[in-house]
């Protein structure tokens, strides 16, 4: 997971509702962190369904949440092993942030999207 994504509110509305065939809604945050509400799409009985969820996963065992998983190793950590068989969810976004330290006292943070 990135730590920050950015959310078209309005732009990510319209084109899930229209692909998916009923009323997605989601609001707009152009810098969502990790533990705000975010808008995800899940696999119902009726096929998608929207569902709010919490940014990152909060272990019982872990004083911190966590936001980054491998896609490498997600299926055999035990953190990540059963929601990755189990709980998996589509997260809609605008695009994501990553940060990259270029010698100065702050990070600086880089804006990607599709």
């Amino acid at each position: 997971m990135c730590g920050r994504i950015d959310i078209d509110g309005e732009r990510l509305s319209h084109d899930l509702s229209e692909m998916l065939g009923f009323d997605f809604h989601v609001e707009t945050n152009n810098d969502l962190r990790p533990t705000q509400s975010i808008q995800t799409l899940f696999s119902g009985q009726q096929g998608f369904e929207q569902m709010d969820a919490s940014w990152g996963i909060k272990p019982t065992w872990s004083k911190q949440l966590l936001i980054n998983a491998k896609a490498e190793t997600d299926d055999q950590k035990l953190t990540f092993k059963q929601a990755f068989r189990e709980r998996r969810c589509i997260v809609p976004c605008s695009g994501w942030y990553e940060w990259r330290n270029e010698g100065g006292p702050r990070k600086q943070k880089y804006h990607f999207q599709h």
